[in-house]
């Protein structure tokens, strides 16, 4: 098949599958306002199932459609086109700071490309405490069963209270973690035109650069361990990130099998449809 046909064939089928979704998400709205007319309260999950059955056809097709679209995409492959991707300012950093020797730099050059470095540090690990901060409370929350007395006639207010407390608990790291992306941004540019002056500095005017021999005020003597932490980091990146990566993995499908196997899959089930038919959009 030359490549223009099998472009023309991807075409074709990501339209059709485009519709079918389409089709879908209509049929899943349209569904959901028969549920809501229908007045069979309180919803149960025959009930629902019972009015979602009438659309399986084009659910199960649409489905089929997906799978059949990867195995096209594995059968046809997209030419691989060459894009010049923007470069992001972390990427331009470490590559800058990669060509700079900070104990050759002029003393004042030094003190502020560190200082911009321990803002960002700054800002990170405060983030990182607000959020650890902020879980640990709604996880106490969310574990204390005073909390949610399971009434079934208030049982859509506790959740809605509960996930109302929890989102507080969460709202300042995250909107802190927002004011911290710009400011790093900000800190990483200041630091790339530092870096690019010393650069500049040390090609054009060595003699304003400090030579390897001359002490430098205020280090480590020897290697800090700050230091040596983040070399070892570094240096076991990839290793670390997988390892803890298959942790989180392994913990999130220990949690999804004990909940499946103590009946907790049938009880999010019957939540999730008290809290979608009767408290959002449709109740």
């Amino acid at each position: 098949m030359s490549p223009k046909t099998a472009k023309y064939v991807r075409t074709v089928y990501g339209i059709i599958l485009s519709l079918l979704v389409l089709i879908v998400g209509l049929l899943l709205i349209l569904s959901c306002i028969d549920i809501y007319r229908s007045g069979d309260r309180p919803f149960s999950t025959e009930s629902v199932g019972a009015h979602f059955s009438a659309i399986a056809l084009p659910v199960y097709l649409c489905i089929i459609w997906a799978v059949g679209g990867a195995v096209l995409s594995l059968a046809l492959p997209a030419e691989q086109t060459r894009r010049k991707g923007l470069i992001s300012p972390e990427v331009t950093l470490a590559r800058l700071t990669g060509k700079l020797d900070l104990s050759k730099c002029p003393y004042e050059l030094e003190k502020n490309i560190r200082r911009q470095r321990t803002l960002r540090q700054i800002f990170v690990l405060v983030n990182v405490v607000l959020y650890v901060t902020g879980a640990t409370r709604a996880l106490i929350y969310a574990l204390n069963k005073n909390n949610f007395p399971a009434a079934d006639g208030q049982f859509n207010a506790e959740v809605l209270q509960g996930t109302l407390t929890v989102a507080l608990y969460l709202a300042p790291p995250f909107l802190y973690s927002i004011v911290t992306s710009f400011l790093n941004r900000e800190f990483r540019k200041r630091e790339i035109a530092l870096v690019k002056e010393a650069i500049a500095l040390c090609a054009t005017r060595p003699d304003l650069c400090r030579t390897p021999e001359t002490p430098v005020e205020n280090s480590c003597s020897g290697a800090c361990p700050f230091q040596k932490a983040k070399s070892v980091f570094t240096k076991h990146q990839k290793t670390i990130l997988t390892v803890v990566r298959c942790v989180v993995l392994a913990v999130g499908v220990l949690f999804v099998l004990l909940g499946i196997f103590n009946g907790g899959m049938s009880d999010v089930v019957q939540k999730a449809i008290k809290i979608c038919t009767e408290c959002i959009g449709l109740g």
